[in-house]
């Protein structure tokens, strides 16, 4: 798994941060904030996302600068990065011809290689019918990641 430099790491919030000011004021409000936090997987209600601008707006201007944001979603951003990092790094083990999608036959040996109570096959085709989106009969990455995030 590659680590990411603090660079990088700079980089991505300094990213996330910008995408979702979406005024362009240089702060984010709750709303700009729940869609930041919604990326990182949290699902905040509205209560909670006043919760956490009044836990971490120091100067209590309502909003949220650069190091306030930082400081709370930096930590949510690096833990998705290293687990969007895992799973690939999981899709490529059983990805044995390399072509960036898992056959049914590799989704298959996955799953059957997993658990102390392996899937049956009804299950695996059941499985394979709600993420095969695009119905071309193989699993991408995206929806590999899809079945995993809903775990």
């Amino acid at each position: 798994m590659s680590k990411l430099t603090n660079k990088q790491i700079e980089e991505r919030i300094r990213d996330s941060f910008e995408h979702y000011d979406t005024d362009g004021s240089g702060t984010l409000n709750a709303r700009e904030l729940a869609n930041a936090l919604r990326l990182t997987g949290l699902n905040p209600t509205d209560k909670e996302v006043v919760q956490i601008l009044n836990s971490v707006d120091k100067d209590r201007d309502g909003v949220l600068s650069y190091s306030e944001y930082r400081e709370i979603v930096g930590p949510q951003l690096l833990q998705l990065d290293e687990k969007n990092q895992v799973l690939e790094d999981a899709f490529k083990v059983y990805d044995k011809n390399g072509d960036g999608r898992l056959s049914e036959y590799e989704f298959r040996s996955m799953l059957r290689d997993k658990g102390d109570e392996p899937l049956t096959d009804e299950e695996i085709d059941h499985l394979i019918i709600q993420l095969d989106r695009d119905g071309d009969g193989t699993i991408s990455l995206k929806e590999f990641k899809a079945l995993l995030a809903s775990q």
